[in-house]
């Protein structure tokens, strides 16, 4: 279970899924895209940091 957080908002969302799609998937859904057959196809900026993984205002820490 990967714990996002929405850094704009403080609001916590989880998702089963490792940090990168998880954090993908947050921002997408956002953004109102429901399209979730297309999430794996869509290309978003997902930066990875040492301790953690973010897209748009939304990170989540990585796995260790």
């Amino acid at each position: 279970m990967t714990e996002v957080i929405n850094l704009a908002t403080g609001e916590k969302l989880y998702y089963n899924l490792p940090p990168a799609e998880a954090v993908k998937v947050a921002y997408l859904q956002a953004e109102k895209d429901w399209n979730t057959w297309q999430y794996k196809e869509k290309r978003l900026p997902v930066y990875w940091g040492r301790w953690a993984v973010n897209c748009g205002d939304f990170t989540a820490l990585k796995n260790k």
